[in-house]
């Protein structure tokens, strides 16, 4: 297998066996990707995400389940735009590694083949939002509500400089 990437790693102040729990719970998904997410959390298993609406918008496959220590998954096809496409050949791999009361969560995305620069994005963005999300509702028991995009939140925090006259 080839080298990631893209890898995130975040400390979480939980049991891995609870971290690891809420990735794989369908209500809190919703909370942290948008989605419920139903699967089979075992390897072999499928899983889909699925919208308010109760419309698949995404499926794919778990390639490892080892509560709770190692999750890694596969996308096999998801919808954009209305439209059902296959996802390129990937893994995302969650790792828990507890450490005391803490959690370190590393989260790896690996690709077969050269995949366009979209598509790595989607997961350079989604990743830390998601994990933070995580981290956030398992530390404070509230939800992360991110502005609608990055460059929202840089621009609300760090006004420009003051001009030199």
């Amino acid at each position: 297998m080839p080298a990631p990437q893209f890898v995130h790693v975040s400390y979480i102040a939980a049991p891995a066996g609870r971290v690891f729990a809420a990735l794989t719970d369908a209500e809190l998904a919703r909370e942290l990707w948008g989605f419920r997410i139903e699967g089979e959390w075992r390897a072999g298993g499928e899983f889909r995400q699925v919208t308010g609406t109760g419309e698949v918008a995404a499926a794919g496959e778990v390639l490892v389940c080892e509560p709770p220590r190692r999750l890694a998954i596969t996308w096999r096809w998801a919808l954009f735009g209305g439209e059902r496409r296959a996802m390129p050949d990937a893994s995302a791999t969650c790792e828990l590694e507890p450490l005391g009361a803490l959690t370190r969560l590393t989260v790896s995305e690996t690709h077969a083949e050269p995949v366009d620069e979209e598509y790595l994005a989607g997961g350079r963005d989604g990743w830390p939002l998601v994990v933070s999300r995580l981290k956030t509702r398992l530390e404070t028991g509230r939800p992360l509500t991110p502005p609608a995009t990055p460059r929202a939140a840089d621009d609300e925090a760090d006004p420009p400089p003051p001009q030199a006259s």
